[in-house]
């Protein structure tokens, strides 16, 4: 690409605009794959990035390096090739390359500020981010309901899934091994009596049963409706308010977030949910409300969190736990022995550890940069599931392939965090020395050297029989105890 005149790009704004003239589209954008080995000028830039903003169009920049790449001695090449020839390893980055990186970060600030440069990516990562199956987008599902606080105050709003658990769809079926067809394999379920002919039993004649201990509870069609949560339907209710430091993250249960914005074209509802996000937002306070997503629906309850963006605010709903949810725990107190106590030097070396193993960092502006982002990394079980299916289909009579590089680097830890931490784990290693524990030899009585029969020794289990409750209990207890044996 001819960056003395950004001719190339001007060629793209012009014919993007003109063939969707009139017409619908969600998204416009250009996408440049170049090595910036050519002179650059920046000869009216202003005017192209002006352009840029007000048709909506944004740009995504595809390089053989990175962006840093006038940092690194080797260039980061990623490939054989006239566009890398520059950039290969020892040779590092030419000068009209390093002006030209400059160019990109302009642009690309300039249209989406620090968010931007997110939107330039090497050929390496193009590439990997091809091989990852990506599910078909889905429109969001909105979910109308009446927000409520007492009898009298009722706000229209609209919810929509902003966190939801993603399981793989149940797609599988018996087929026979050998045709491989499902009309070949016929499925037939038949109920038959306990008993010594295994009397068949007609489906409509049976009814389910709950196991209550060693007792089977019947419970019919009408039983089970009748035992049903009878709602008034859709339900956001807010029960009272609360302080947001007393809703801990560690009881959070469910599988969605919900965010819950006023609804379209309300402007009374959007003055309303505003005043009452701001509020909360300025008081720190959460909003404990019943959640009930439909008539058929068991109620919930959760907490509601103020959020305000930039571009929006909204509520987020988490599902709290009922007091069945919760598992409580006892374990015992830990020793209060000096032997085990940390020395000063110990604990240094730990918090030493912890920090240099720290996945979020400051940069220049003091702005919290997290090193492992979770949310773009595709998971591991749906790749390598699509992954073995599309060799199958393809490949049917090959073994399945291993796991591809990539997916196993996903979830590793970062290389820069991993050099960061050698140092203080080797600092703990020291600090912590790990010593050989030697196993004590069983003590041998005089009949296992004389290597006696069983029959010369005492008869512990066959003559006397030890119970833990009768010793601990008393002579009242082990009556009772013996009442119950003989009853048994």
């Amino acid at each position: 690409m001819d960056w003395s005149g950004l001719d190339a790009l001007v060629v793209c704004m012009d014919l993007l605009q003109q063939e969707t003239m009139g017409k619908k589209f969600e998204r416009l954008n250009i996408v440049l794959l170049t090595d910036l080995n050519v002179q650059t000028s920046a000869d009216q830039l202003d005017v192209i990035i002006n352009s840029l903003k007000k048709a909506g169009i944004t740009l995504q920049f595809f390089l053989p390096f990175p962006l840093d790449g006038e940092d690194r001695a080797d260039g980061g090449g990623d490939g054989p090739g006239p566009s890398a020839a520059s950039a290969r390893p020892g040779k590092g980055l030419s000068s009209q390359q390093t002006q030209g990186l400059e160019m990109v970060r302009n642009i690309m600030t300039s249209l989406e500020e620090e968010d931007g440069l997110e939107e330039v990516h090497t050929f390496r990562d193009a590439l990997e981010k091809l091989s990852i199956f990506k599910r078909i987008d889905r429109r969001p599902m909105a979910w109308p309901c009446q927000l409520t606080i007492g009898s009298s105050l009722t706000i229209r709003i609209v919810g929509y899934k902003a966190v939801t658990e993603e399981k793989v769809k149940k797609s599988w079926t018996i087929v026979d091994a050998q045709s491989h067809q499902r009309d070949d394999v016929k499925r037939e379920t038949v109920y038959c009596l306990n008993d010594d002919d295994e009397t068949e039993v007609q489906k409509d004649d049976t009814i389910q049963g709950f196991r209550y201990g060693s007792d089977i509870v019947p419970f019919s069609k009408v039983d089970e409706d009748q035992m049903k949560y009878k709602s008034d339907g859709k339900c956001f209710s807010v029960l009272g308010f609360t302080k947001q430091e007393l809703v801990r993250c560690s009881p959070f249960m469910g599988s969605q977030v919900v965010k819950v914005f006023a609804a379209r074209d309300d402007e009374h509802a959007a003055v309303a949910l505003s005043a009452l996000i701001r509020a909360l937002d300025s008081l720190k306070m959460a909003a404990i409300v019943r959640y009930a997503y439909d008539r058929r629906s068991n109620p919930q309850v959760g907490a509601a969190f103020p959020c305000i963006k930039e571009k929006y605010e909204c509520l987020l709903y988490v599902q709290l736990p009922f007091m069945e949810d919760l598992r409580q725990f006892t374990f015992p107190m830990l020793e209060n022995n000096k032997k085990f106590t940390p020395s000063e030097s110990q604990l240094s070396a730990v918090d030493a550890l912890i920090d240099s193993m720290m996945l979020v960092e400051k940069d220049e502006d003091g702005e919290s940069v997290d090193k492992l982002k979770v949310n773009r990394i595709p998971n591991p079980q749906f790749q390598r599931l699509f992954q073995c299916l599309h060799h199958r289909g393809v490949n049917p009579d090959d073994p399945l392939p291993p796991v591809e590089p990539w997916l196993k680097r996903a979830l590793e830890r970062p290389q820069a965090v991993s050099a960061r931490c050698q140092a203080p784990l080797q600092d703990v290693k020291t600090k912590f020395p790990l010593k050989v524990v030697v196993k004590k030899k069983e003590q041998k009585t005089s009949a296992d050297v004389a290597d006696e029969p069983d029959a010369k020794r005492v008869k512990v289990d066959e003559e006397m029989e030890f119970n833990l409750a009768e010793i601990a209990a008393g002579n009242i207890t082990s009556v009772r105890l013996s009442c119950l044996k003989s009853v048994q």
